[in-house]
C-alpha cells in the first residue's frame, strides 16, 4: 500500500514538473534588457588653446564610437559655439568664428539617445585683458624685474622702489633706495640689483634685505647708463656710443673689463657668447663677447626704424622697433641675421619680453600687447591692455605681466590665459 502510494505521488510530481516546467536553479538573461553603453566623443583639430584671426577658415574635425552602434558619423555628431551656437556636423566641416573667447563642444548621439562630449577651448581675434592691481611708485616707471615675490622699478628720480607682490592684487612698496640720478632700468640677479641710473652710471643695490637696500658698488663710465643684463660675472651695460664689459664678481669693486663702439644702444641681451644690443637707427647688432677683454661685431640687421629694446629665445631676437613695432629676426647663423617676420604694434614698440609662444610688447600709447609668435613669419596679436599712462617696459613672472608704464607707475595685468 505504502509502494503504491509513493508511485502515485512521483507520478503527480512529474506531471506537475511537465506542465509548470522547471527553473532546477539555471537562471537566463535572453529576456533581461540590455545596458546601453554611451558614445565616446574626440575633437581633433583644431587643438585647446589654439587662436585664430578674425576672418580665418577654421577646420574642425572629430570622431566618436558607440559600443553598440560602431563608428558615429553624419547627424550624429552635433558641433557648437557657446557664443556662435551650432557650427555644424559630422566628422569633419570648416567655418569662420566671431570675435572673442569660445567653448567648442561635439556632442556624439548613438541609436538609443545616449551622448558623449568633448569641448575645447579658443579664442578668436584680440582679447582684451584684465588688470588686477596697480602701485603709484611716485615719479616715472621707467624698468622692471620681477624675482620671487618682489617687484624691482626703475622709478626714475625716486631710483629703486621694490614692490611686494605676493597679492597681485594689492601690491605695497616694502624698499626704496635713491641711486642719486634718474633710474632707467633694472636686473636682479642673487642677492643684487643692477641699476642703470643715466650719469651716474651702474649702481650695484644689496636687496638681500627688501625693507633695506643698500648700495655696495657702482661703476661710472662715458655716456648715461641706459640699461644692463647679468650673466655669470659679468654686467653688460649699455651707454650712450658703447657696449660695457663690467666684471662684477666682486659686486663691491666692479671692474670695466671690455667695451665695444655703438651708434645709439637702448637695449641689451645676452645669450650663450653673444650680446645682443637695440642700437637705434642701426638695429640690430651682434656683439661675439666670448673673450670679455675684446668683444667685437659679428652680425648686424638693420631693423627700419630705432631699436629701443631686445629679447632673444632659442635662434630668434625679437626687436621692439619703435614705429617699425616688433621685428623677429632669425639668429641661428649669428654673422647673417634675417628677418622672418613682423608685427605694427600700432603705437611706439619700446619694450619686449617673450614667454612660450608669446611676445608681450609695452607698446607706449596703446599699453600691452600679446603677440602670437608661434610662427615667426606670421605673428599676429592675441591680447591686449590699454594702460592708464606710457608703457615703457614689460616683465612677466607666472600668471603676470608686470608694465612699467611711466608716469601711472606699475601695472600687473592677469595673462594666465598665455601662461597656463
Amino acid at each position: 500500500m505504502k509502494k503504491t502510494l509513493m508511485a502515485i505521488f512521483g507520478v503527480f510530481i512529474l506531471m506537475a514538473i511537465l506542465f509548470f516546467g522547471c527553473d532546477c536553479g539555471t537562471e537566463t538573461d535572453n529576456d533581461d534588457p540590455i545596458d546601453n553603453t554611451a558614445p565616446i566623443a574626440n575633437i581633433i583639430t583644431p587643438s585647446n588653446g589654439s587662436h585664430f584671426d578674425i576672418g580665418d577658415l577654421i577646420n574642425f574635425s572629430g570622431s566618436a564610437t558607440d559600443e553598440e552602434d560602431g563608428n558615429l558619423v553624419g547627424a550624429s555628431l552635433v558641433w557648437t559655439s557657446n557664443i556662435d551656437g551650432n557650427i555644424g556636423t559630422g566628422t569633419s566641416f570648416a567655418c569662420t568664428l566671431s570675435a572673442g573667447e569660445h567653448t567648442i563642444s561635439l556632442v556624439a548621439t548613438d541609436s538609443d539617445g545616449e551622448t558623449g562630449l568633448d569641448s575645447i577651448h579658443i579664442s578668436i581675434g584680440s582679447i582684451e585683458l584684465v588688470e588686477v592691481g596697480f602701485y603709484d611708485t611716485g615719479d616715472h616707471t621707467r624698468g622692471v624685474f620681477v624675482s620671487g615675490s618682489y617687484a624691482y622699478v626703475a622709478d626714475g628720480y625716486d631710483g629703486l622702489r621694490i614692490i611686494d607682490v605676493s597679492v597681485p592684487s594689492s601690491p605695497t612698496e616694502v624698499g626704496f633706495y635713491d641711486t642719486g640720478d634718474f633710474a632707467l632700468d633694472v636686473y636682479v640677479s642673487g642677492s643684487y640689483a643692477y641699476v642703470t641710473d643715466r650719469s651716474c652710471g651702474l649702481r650695484i643695490i644689496d636687496v638681500s634685505t627688501p625693507s633695506a637696500p643698500s648700495e655696495v658698488g657702482f661703476l661710472d663710465p662715458s655716456g648715461w647708463a641706459r640699461d644692463v643684463y647679468v650673466s655669470g660675472s659679468y654686467a653688460y651695460l649699455v651707454c650712450e656710443g658703447r657696449l660695457y664689459i663690467i666684471d662684477v664678481s666682486a659686486p663691491s669693486a666692479p671692474s670695466e673689463e671690455g667695451f665695444c663702439y655703438m651708434e645709439d644702444p637702448y637695449g641689451v641681451y645676452v645669450s650663450g657668447s653673444y650680446a645682443y644690443v637695440a642700437d637705434g637707427s642701426d638695429g640690430l647688432r651682434i656683439i661675439d663677447v666670448s673673450t670679455p677683454s675684446a668683444p667685437y661685431e659679428v652680425g648686424f640687421y638693420d631693423t627700419g626704424d630705432w631699436a629701443k629694446g631686445v629679447y632673444v629665445s632659442g635662434s630668434y631676437a625679437y626687436v621692439a622697433d619703435y614705429e617699425a613695432g616688433l621685428r623677429i629676426i632669425d639668429v641661428l647663423t649669428q654673422s647673417a641675421p634675417s628677418e622672418v617676420g613682423f608685427y605694427d604694434t600700432g603705437s611706439y614698440a619700446l619694450g619686449v619680453y617673450v614667454s612660450g609662444s608669446y611676445a608681450y610688447v609695452a607698446d607706449r600709447f596703446d599699453g600691452l600687447r600679446i603677440i602670437d609668435v608661434s610662427r615667426p613669419s606670421a605673428p599676429s596679436e592675441v591680447g591686449f591692455f590699454d594702460t592708464r599712462g606710457t608703457a615703457i617696459n614689460v616683465y612677466v613672472s607666472g600668471s603676470y605681466a608686470y608694465v612699467a608704464d611711466y608716469e601711472a607707475g606699475l601695472r600687473i595685468i592677469d595673462v594666465s590665459m598665455f601662461t597656463e
